[in-house]
């Protein structure tokens, strides 16, 4: 959680851009497992939303939201069950894991 909030506290406006976020996280697990004396591997935010909102600031946090609002409305405005799952799927999904590709290894 530190990496993430050292980063946010300096990067809350604007956001970092696309590309940058995952470099500055790797270069600060870097740091820390040449503390720790070993590799700690490779580490992402694994919430969208904090994700979203490091890369893009505020607007890319608020077009997230936005938008997952947007759909929440209309789907239960349409009273389509099997929409209105996938909103609440989707919006809960996010806060549990970033769209970084899953180490099957």
């Amino acid at each position: 959680m530190a990496n993430r909030s050292a980063l946010l506290k300096y990067h809350w406006l604007k956001g970092m851009g696309p590309g940058e976020l995952q470099r500055n996280l790797d270069l600060s697990m870097l740091y820390q497992s040449s503390l720790a004396g070993q590799s700690l591997g490779s580490y992402n935010t694994h919430n969208e939303y904090l994700n979203y909102w490091l890369v893009f600031g505020i607007p890319g946090i608020v077009v997230l939201v936005g938008l997952i609002i947007f759909l929440a409305f209309k789907a239960f405005q349409s009273s389509r069950l099997s929409f209105q799952a996938f909103v609440i799927l989707v919006s809960g999904v996010f806060l549990l894991k970033t769209g970084c590709p899953f180490n099957m290894a």
